[in-house]
């Protein structure tokens, strides 16, 4: 079974890493590390999209779906990752 938690930046080791929802930690998150992303909920199903978390000098810390940066769809920015819904 899975664990679902929430993204965040820890400063102390300059890398994303997940909280679990029991409590737990991943231990930091690598460049090319694939876990799962909540889309939305739609009705009763939740919709998780895999995604792979990368770093680049222009964006910095970006989720890609396949070969392409995830982005705001109003703004055209890489999308927010801090307290994005996750599970590995």
């Amino acid at each position: 079974m899975k664990r679902e938690g929430t993204l965040y930046y820890d400063k102390s080791t300059d890398r994303y890493d997940i909280v679990y929802f029991d409590g737990g930690y991943y231990g930091g998150l690598s460049c090319g590390t694939v876990f799962q992303q909540l889309a939305k909920e739609d009705g009763e199903a939740p919709l998780w999209y895999d995604v792979r978390i990368e770093y680049n000098d222009r964006d910095g810390w970006v989720l890609f779906d396949y070969d392409r940066i995830l982005r705001d769809e109003d703004t055209g920015e890489p999308i927010g990752l801090d307290g994005l819904r996750v599970r590995m």
